[in-house]
C-alpha cells in the first residue's frame, strides 16, 4: 500500500468507491475531452517573444557596455606599455562640439615630444577623451597648460605617434559603469529565462499530466516530500534571483547617491573620485550577499500533511491551524491579489491577481494554503494541485470562486492612489502564502 492509501484508509469516512475523482477535461459529450496539460499555452510563440526581446536588449546594452569597456582597457593598456618621455605645449583652447543635444567642450592641447630624435606631434589629452557638456572642467586643463610650457608626455613605444597627457580613466566612464548595471541583469536574466523555458515548460506538462507521487514538485511553490510522519512541503528557494535583485537595486539607488553628492550633471563627473563609484559597487555587492542569506535562512511557511492523523498542518508568520480530513468540506481556489512576482511566476503579465488555493471546512471556515502566480501557466498548475490534494484527502473540488479584490480605479489621481492602497492592504492579507 502506497502513502496516498495509507492516509485514506485512515479517515474512516469518504473514502473508497465513494471518493470523488477530479474532473480534468472540459469539453462536451462526443468531443474528445482536454487534459490541463493540453490547455497549457504553447511555448513557441512565448519563446520566440522572450528570445527576440533577449537579442534586442542585450544588443543594445551591449553596445554600450563595449564602448565603456573599450574606454577602460584603452586606459589599462597604457597603464602597462606607455612610457614617458618630455613634450611641450604648443597651443591650448577648448573646443566646442555642437549637435541636435547642445554643445559639449573638450580640451584641444597641442603638443610636441621628441621619440629616437624623431619630432612627433598630438592633440590627445586623455586616452579615452570625450567631450563634456562641463566647460570649466575643459577650461581648467586648458589653464593649466599653456603655450611653451614642458609637460610629461605618455606615449606607445609600440606606436610612438600615439601619445596622451593623462592616461586615466575618467569616473565618467565608471560611472556608465554603474549605470549599465541594472541593465546587464536584466539581459543575463533574459538569456536564462530564455534557454531554459523550453525544459521548464517541458516539465510542466509533464506536471500537469501526472499525479501526486512524492517527492512531488510543484512548480513555483516547493516539493512536497516523505517525512516520518507523512509529507512536508520544501518550499523552493530562489539565493540567485534574491542576489540580483538585491545587487541590482542597490546599484539603481546608488547611481542617484552619486548624481546628488558629486554632480547634477553628467558633465561634473570627471572631477569626482573613482572612489565614490567603487563604494557604491562595494555597497551593492554587500547588499545582493545579504539578500541571498535572507532567502536561504528566512522562516518559510511550512505545510506538512500527517500520515497517522489523517490532518493537515500550516504554519507561517501570520497563522497556523491544523485540520484532520474529516473535517475539510471541499477544496477551491479563488482570487486574490498577490504580493509579488517575478518573470518565472508572471508570465510577463501586469495585473497581480493570483489562485488562491484554500480549503473550508465543515463549519464553514475557510483555510488558505498558498498563492500561486498570476501567469495561464501558474493558474493551471493551481488547479491541478487543488484536483490532487482533493483526491488525496477524498473531499470535492469546487472550483475557482471570485475572490473580493479591489475594484477598478475612478479616472482619476485620487482614483488611482485609493486604488493603490486597497490593492496594497489585499495583498497583505494573504502575502506569508506567497
Amino acid at each position: 500500500m502506497n502513502l496516498q492509501d495509507s492516509n485514506i484508509s485512515n479517515q474512516g469516512q469518504g473514502a473508497g468507491s465513494d471518493r470523488p475523482e477530479p474532473v480534468e477535461t472540459i469539453g462536451i459529450e462526443g468531443s474528445t475531452p482536454i487534459t490541463l496539460a493540453g490547455r497549457l499555452p504553447s511555448g513557441r510563440k512565448k519563446l520566440l517573444g522572450a528570445a527576440a526581446f533577449t537579442f534586442f536588449w542585450c544588443g543594445l546594452t551591449g553596445v554600450f557596455i563595449g564602448f565603456v569597456a573599450h574606454a577602460i582597457y584603452k586606459s589599462y593598456d597604457a597603464h602597462k606599455h606607455f612610457v614617458t618621455t618630455e613634450g611641450t605645449v604648443l597651443t591650448a583652447e577648448v573646443k566646442t562640439v555642437s549637435d541636435s543635444d547642445g554643445d559639449t567642450y573638450k580640451p584641444l592641447i597641442k603638443y610636441s615630444y621628441v621619440v629616437d630624435g624623431v619630432e612627433h606631434t598630438s592633440v590627445r589629452y586623455a586616452v579615452s577623451s570625450f567631450s563634456s557638456s562641463n566647460r570649466s572642467y575643459s577650461a581648467d586643463i586648458v589653464e593649466a597648460h599653456p603655450s611653451g610650457k614642458k609637460i610629461t608626455v605618455w606615449y606607445d613605444p609600440r606606436e610612438p605617434d600615439q601619445a596622451a597627457i593623462s592616461i586615466e580613466t575618467s569616473c565618467l566612464y565608471y560611472f556608465l559603469l554603474l549605470f549599465l548595471q541594472p541593465f546587464i541583469l536584466v539581459g543575463l536574466g533574459g538569456i536564462v529565462y530564455t534557454l531554459t523555458m523550453p525544459g521548464r515548460l517541458r516539465r510542466r506538462r509533464e506536471f500537469l499530466n501526472g499525479s501526486l507521487h512524492p517527492p512531488w514538485t510543484i512548480p513555483c511553490w516547493g516539493t512536497l516530500q516523505k517525512s516520518t510522519r507523512g509529507l512536508v512541503l520544501h518550499r523552493r528557494r530562489r539565493p540567485f534571483f534574491a542576489l540580483a535583485m538585491g545587487y541590482g537595486l542597490a546599484c539603481f539607488a546608488g547611481i542617484f547617491v552619486v548624481v546628488i553628492r558629486h554632480g547634477l550633471i553628467l558633465g561634473d563627473m570627471e572631477t569626482m573620485p573613482s572612489s565614490a563609484i567603487a563604494n557604491v559597487f562595494a555597497i551593492a555587492a554587500a547588499v545582493g550577499l545579504l539578500a541571498m542569506l535572507v532567502s536561504l535562512f528566512r522562516r518559510a511557511t511550512v505545510f506538512e500533511i500527517d500520515r497517522d492523523l489523517a490532518s493537515l498542518h500550516l504554519k507561517s508568520s501570520k497563522r497556523e491551524f491544523t485540520v484532520n480530513f474529516a473535517e475539510i468540506d471541499y477544496w477551491f481556489l479563488k482570487t486574490v491579489v498577490r504580493s509579488s512576482s517575478t518573470i518565472s511566476d508572471s508570465g510577463g503579465k501586469n495585473s497581480r491577481l493570483a489562485p488562491l488555493l484554500a480549503l473550508t471546512t465543515i463549519d464553514g471556515s475557510e483555510r488558505p494554503i498558498h498563492v500561486f502566480g498570476v501567469s495561464d501557466e501558474q493558474a493551471l498548475i493551481a488547479e491541478k494541485v487543488a484536483m490532487e490534494f482533493a483526491k488525496f484527502t477524498a473531499k470535492p473540488f469546487e472550483g475557482m470562486k471570485a475572490g473580493e479584490t479591489p475594484s477598478a480605479p475612478e479616472p482619476s489621481v485620487s482614483g488611482a492612489i485609493s486604488f493603490m492602497r486597497a490593492q496594497s492592504k489585499a495583498a497583505k492579507q494573504y502575502s506569508d502564502l506567497n
